[in-house]
């Protein structure tokens, strides 16, 4: 069984280049990845964006093209990524196309500092965000919102560093993480056992609170934790990159496992 393709799946405001350091990290390791910026931060027109539009570009450019191919893929779903990577999924896991006669699948889901929404709410009410966080402000783009203070994603990164990736970001639509999505992963049973979540000690978005009441919820038990900020891809690169490996490896061998007892 080859390895997985890693799907990283982009939090508000954050693009791809953000990952461009964890991407060759999980590479080096013989693990190919995936991430691409979603509509909600390159549409010029921010107002016309929803949830759907993020949720069917994961669908159509990120995971089409890779399970046309037959890939297995598991995706790493960060902050805001929990909420349209996970609402992507419906009828694309290894277990439903391995029925159908398809090769490759969604293998697993891995949330990462990450809200996990129910069907029905959107990413701000997953968040409890009536009003705007410290460090959220509007963008300058109508109808988006960014972060301003690079501690709230970096706390730990130098100054300088932290000014330069904050300075990165795209303006986010609000409509995108203001409207709620219609399905939830963690609800399928076609996903049972290929979940896990990952927290982040250092989080200033995700408070301890709020991460437990998502675990309570989604009912997830695969969890691991990294010393480090809300944003994965800086202050801890090789711890995320280690604990996300240590999951996929334990999505490899739950399927092997599994093919070997219907056969």
């Amino acid at each position: 069984m080859a390895n997985p393709t890693i799907a990283i799946i982009a939090g508000a405001a954050t693009t791809a280049e953000h990952y461009g350091s964890l991407r060759p990290a999980f590479e080096a390791k013989g693990f190919p990845t995936a991430c691409v910026d979603p509509p909600s931060i390159t549409v010029e027109d921010a107002t016309t964006v929803t949830v759907d539009h993020d949720i069917n570009f994961v669908r159509d450019i990120v995971l089409a093209p890779l399970l046309g191919e037959g890939k297995d893929v598991v995706l790493l779903l960060h902050s805001y990524g929990g909420t349209y990577g996970a609402a992507a999924v419906n009828g694309l896991s290894k277990k439903e196309r391995a029925e159908k006669g398809e090769k490759g699948g969604v293998l697993g889901l891995i949330y990462a500092a990450s809200f996990c929404t129910e069907p029905g709410q959107s990413a701000l009410q997953a968040l409890g965000m009536s009003d705007l966080l410290g460090g959220i402000v509007p963008g300058d783009k109508p109808g988006t919102l960014i972060f301003s203070d690079p501690k709230s994603l970096w706390p730990n990164l130098p100054a300088e560093e932290g000014a330069l990736w904050i300075g990165k970001l795209k303006p986010c639509s609000v409509s995108a993480i203001g409207t709620p999505v219609s399905y939830a992963s963690y609800q399928d049973p076609s996903y049972k056992g290929a979940i896990a979540y990952v927290s982040m000690e250092d989080d200033q978005i995700i408070s301890k609170e709020l991460k437990q009441g998502y675990l309570n919820k989604s009912g997830i038990t695969l969890i691991k934790s990294v010393k480090g900020g809300h944003g994965i891809n800086l202050e801890a690169r090789e711890e995320v990159v280690g604990v996300v490996l240590e999951l996929v490896d334990v999505f490899v061998k739950s399927w092997l496992k599994d093919l070997r007892s219907v056969h």
